[in-house]
């Protein structure tokens, strides 16, 4: 008797499996844009992965680094002058952009503009330059007066 009761359970889990299949594959067939991938240009999709990447950076800095406890007879520039040494400047935008394409690499990109490839990575958000990838649009930074 417990054996065909188990192999009424058995049939009945299967019967439940294949009706749900079943269900999910009509879903699909009728609705199928509510099972497709979000269809991103890759560009846009790594523009978007940096920008989430560099406001992440900057969350954890934020936080990695305790407010500095300021006198209120503190002089304003004092305060900024510790800021700028805890946070190196950030280096400014010449406007030009450059699409990364096969083959290169931060250093590579830093040569062909004259610039540092350190001021790359640090004005792009760029913690892991190996990360970099094709189709990456990276602003270029002003050259220094080095």
């Amino acid at each position: 008797m417990k054996l065909s009761s188990a192999f009424i359970v058995v049939v009945l889990l299967h019967l439940v499996a294949v009706g749900g299949i079943y269900t999910f594959e009509s879903i699909k067939v009728h609705h199928p844009a509510a099972f497709e991938p979000a269809k991103e240009e890759p560009a846009r999709a790594n523009e978007n992965l940096a920008a989430v990447v560099k406001q992440a950076a900057t969350a954890a800095a934020a936080i990695a680094t305790p407010a500095p406890a300021v006198a209120k007879t503190a002089a304003p520039a004092r305060a900024s002058e510790a800021a700028a040494a805890r946070h190196p400047a950030v280096p400014r935008d010449s406007g030009k952009i450059h699409v990364v394409t096969h083959g290169e690499n931060p250093v590579t990109i830093a040569r062909k503009f004259g610039v540092s490839s350190a001021d790359i990575l640090k004005l792009n958000g760029i913690t892991d330059p190996t990360k970099l990838q094709i189709g990456t649009k990276l602003h270029i930074p002003v050259k220094s007066a080095d």
